[in-house]
Formats: structure tokens, sequence, C-alpha cells
């Protein structure tokens, strides 16, 4: 085996110590989230921050989820995430083989419109379907937060 050069060597620590850096930075919020979590009112807005909580308060927890019906909006996620996801796999599937192996009259000038629409800010989108979502009477529905997102060409 041969010795790297000193240079290698410096550039290897360099890269290292960045990322090192980077994943430190990254993992910041999460772990301070997760210290806010156990602290007390009152160490919370301490100045200057601790970041570990002298007695950890777990009761935080129970109270967290009692004081909404956390319950049901892990089933309304769930029936969300799954409906959504295999609504977009189907669409994606039938469209990408249409795209792919079907020749039509326009083929090329319909996706060229459709990748035009990548350009398209989502922002842009949301009074739109605010108003499509409104007009159907979907409000409070499952439908209106499944139904606008079973489609888009960034699938």
């Amino acid at each position: 085996m041969r010795s790297k050069k000193p240079s290698a060597v410096i550039a290897s620590v360099l890269k290292y110590t960045f990322l090192c850096l980077g994943a430190f930075f990254t993992l910041l919020p999460f772990l301070w989230m997760i210290s806010s979590a156990l602290k007390t009112p009152a160490e919370i807005i301490k100045m200057p921050p601790v970041m570990v909580p002298e007695v950890p308060q777990f009761k935080n927890f129970s109270t967290a989820w009692s004081a909404a019906p956390f319950g049901r909006y892990f089933i309304n996620t769930i029936i969300i995430t799954v409906l959504t996801t295999v609504c977009v796999v189907i669409t994606s599937i039938l469209s990408a083989f249409a795209f792919s192996k079907l020749k039509l009259p326009g083929k090329n000038i319909v996706f060229a419109l459709f990748m035009a629409t990548l350009m398209i800010p989502g922002e842009m989108l949301i009074i739109t379907n605010f108003i499509t979502i409104t007009k159907l009477h979907w409000i409070d529905t499952y439908k209106a937060m499944i139904v606008p997102w079973v489609s888009s060409v960034f699938y």
C-alpha cells in the first residue's frame, strides 16, 4: 500500500471536518426541539439558553397528547398519505406509459406543455386550488387534501 500525499491527507481532513460541521448544524435544531420538549416553561425562556434541562419533564408529552386529538391527526395523516400515494402511482404509471409507448399525434407538443408547467411555482396554484375546492364543496374533506395532488408533472 502506498501512503497518501500530504496534500491529499489535508484535503481529506478538511472535507470530513466540513461534513461533520454540516451534520452538527443539521442535527442542532432537532436536538434543540427534543431538549425544549423536556424543559419547563421557565427554562425555555431562560437567557442565556441552556441545552440540557435541569430536571427532564417527561410529563410534557402526556400534557401535549391530551391537549389535542393527536390520535385522530395520525389517522388522518395515514389515510391521506396512503390514498395520495396510491393515486399518484396509478396516474404516474399511466402517463409514463402513454408518453413512452403510445404513438399519438401531438404527443411531443403535449409533453413539452407538461414540461413547461414545471416553471410554474406551486404557490401560484394555492388560490386556484382553494377556489376549485370551495366550488366543489370539499372544504374540510379528505378529497380536498388528496385530489389536487393526485396528478402532477413532477411525478
